[in-house]
């Protein structure tokens, strides 16, 4: 009898394994006009593909975002409605577009880009994505995913593009890429520890042709990236990116919904003092003068603490916040607002 009960256990543990394979689907994964992302370049230092499969574990807690001042530590995506943006002409079938925003160490603005997509309840495809300062435009829409998209589910897709930086080059090429679904499982990042995570394996073959000042030159590039997703979250968690088949990293991007850093934008902010940080328990908040209000959120953007501090009462109590990497926010009686991080570990 037991030995039929512990089978039944058994059967009963495999049907809820199965049961939380992920699913992403147009509800859980195309994001809206309004919503904001945050994508940061980290360190690939001992980065590596950590493998996959079914019910996998990656540890990235390690990772930190990059200071180079060589490239754009953070790009703010803000997804608006294509009409809203300067070049919806070009792209008329688009259903939303993004404006890109990069920054030099999260504070110095580089350049504004537009990219145009079509988000419906079957596929999350992109048309092409133009700027001041030139433009790239498919022949017919890179379908980025089919719905619903699941492990061991294999696209292709072969479309035509035309890169032109303008007065300067011009790049065609044909491209064809594999997306396949190849493992789910646990993600461990420094914003904390996620689970029903699907992973996107992307092959990308490209055949160009370069044209720079009167000159041609043809080449071909084998590319992969690898891209953790997780229903309700509209932009991967995290995204690496390889020059050549089984090469090691050459960009690792982590996203968020809150900046990690926050230029202050309400005038001079009065500087409270968030310790200690790292914290295991509660943190008191230096500087409190009259009464403000906090918030605490994970860096998906999901406030997990809110209230009132005063100068009598300035301590958060954070036992139940699971470890990680979080955003306070604090707003005075003048509406100034200070923003700092916050590790609980």
């Amino acid at each position: 009898m037991k030995f039929k009960l512990l089978l039944l256990a058994m059967a009963l543990l495999n049907i809820q394994v199965l049961a939380q394979i992920p699913v992403l689907t147009s509800a859980t994964t195309n994001p809206t006009a309004g919503e904001v992302y945050y994508r940061y370049t980290c360190d690939t230092t001992g980065v590596t593909d950590l493998g996959t499969g079914a019910g996998h574990t990656w540890n990235y807690s390690g990772l930190t975002v990059s200071t180079t001042a060589s490239s754009d530590t953070c790009t703010r995506f803000t997804y608006a409605a294509c009409s809203s943006t300067p070049y919806c002409g070009d792209y008329t079938s688009a259903t939303l577009a993004d404006e890109e925003v990069g920054f030099l160490s999260g504070s110095t603005a580089t350049d504004t880009v537009y990219s145009y997509y079509i988000f419906n309840s079957t596929q999350y495809s992109e048309l092409g994505t133009e700027s001041h300062s030139g433009i790239t435009q498919l022949s017919s829409s890179e379908v980025l995913m089919n719905f619903p998209f699941t492990y061991n589910t294999i696209q292709t897709n072969a479309f035509h593009i035309l890169d032109e930086g303008y007065g300067v080059d011009t790049i065609t090429g044909n491209i064809a890429d594999s997306i396949i679904g190849d493992g789910y499982g646990t993600l461990i990042l420094p914003s904390g520890t996620y689970t029903n995570v699907l992973r996107i394996h992307l092959l990308n073959h490209a055949l160009d042709t370069v044209h720079f000042f009167g000159m041609t030159a043809y080449d071909t590039l084998y590319s992969e990236a690898f891209l953790w997703f997780v229903a309700g979250f509209h932009m991967p968690l995290l995204s690496m990116t390889c020059n050549a088949v089984g090469a090691l990293p050459q960009q690792v991007n982590l996203y968020t919904q809150m900046p990690l850093s926050v230029p202050q934008t309400h005038g001079v902010v009065q500087s409270y003092r968030i310790s200690p940080n790292p914290a295991k328990g509660r943190v008191l908040v230096g500087g409190i003068t009259g009464n403000a209000r906090y918030e605490i959120a994970n860096i998906q953007g999901v406030r997990m603490l809110e209230g009132i501090l005063t100068a009598s009462a300035n301590f958060v109590d954070v036992t139940m916040l699971p470890a990680g990497l979080y955003v306070v926010r604090i707003q005075d009686e003048n509406g100034q607002v200070y923003t700092q991080k916050l590790v609980h570990e």
